[in-house]
């Protein structure tokens, strides 16, 4: 009788385990890449380039409901603010694989990189290891 018991204990036990879940694991940086991120620094290249930005002068505003990017290019010179800060201003699509436990993010369909979001912070790795370049981003 014991037996009995304790396997039928077990089998309710085992029945039960499958409907539980933690939505939290399921979380990405995408769901939360959504709203306006302000060019802060750009570095790297086989030069060393090492750019800051003013708040303001570029920025991009994420709209993953239609998978779009509106880009804010206010640098007025064509030296190397402009050259290393992006697109210029408009609407391009946008398109996050994901692999693993890694984003990549594509604007028109192009790699501009792995998407590492830490809280009020974005930066866009290209991961080209000799001459590739950082952009990092705040909200």
């Amino acid at each position: 009788m014991k037996y009995i018991k304790l396997s039928l204990l077990i089998c309710v036990t085992f029945l039960l385990f499958p409907s539980c879940n933690n939505d939290d694991d399921n979380t990405n940086s995408s769901t939360t890449i959504n709203g306006t991120w302000h060019l802060k620094n750009v570095r790297g290249g086989f030069v060393g380039i090492n750019i800051d930005y003013t708040r303001g002068e570029v920025f991009y505003d994420f709209n993953l409901n239609n998978n779009t990017v509106n880009i804010t290019n206010n640098i007025l010179t064509t030296g190397p603010e402009d050259i290393y800060a992006g697109l210029d201003s408009g609407t391009y699509s946008i398109r996050i694989e994901q692999n693993g436990t890694t984003e990549t993010l594509f604007i028109d369909n192009v790699d501009k990189g792995t998407i590492d979001l830490q809280g009020n912070t974005l930066q866009l790795d290209d991961n080209i290891a000799a001459d590739g370049f950082l952009m990092e981003f705040e909200r």
